[in-house]
């Protein structure tokens, strides 16, 4: 999805209380971009696994 209608999903999934993670990385490669090795990319999902590792161990 384009980031503009990435941006309207997780409106109306927060509009309809749903739990949703949202990051958008303007990256030189395209859509493809996460493939690569971007130290912003692990952050995300680094911070995203350790919240879901301290949901799960609650």
């Amino acid at each position: 999805f384009s980031p503009k209608r990435s941006r309207e999903i997780v409106k109306a999934l927060l509009d309809n209380r749903r739990e949703v993670s949202y990051a958008e990385i303007d990256a030189p490669h395209g859509h493809d971009a996460f493939l690569l090795e971007d130290a912003r990319y692990l952050g995300v999902m680094s911070s995203y696994f350790d919240s879901i590792a301290q949901e799960v161990a609650a």
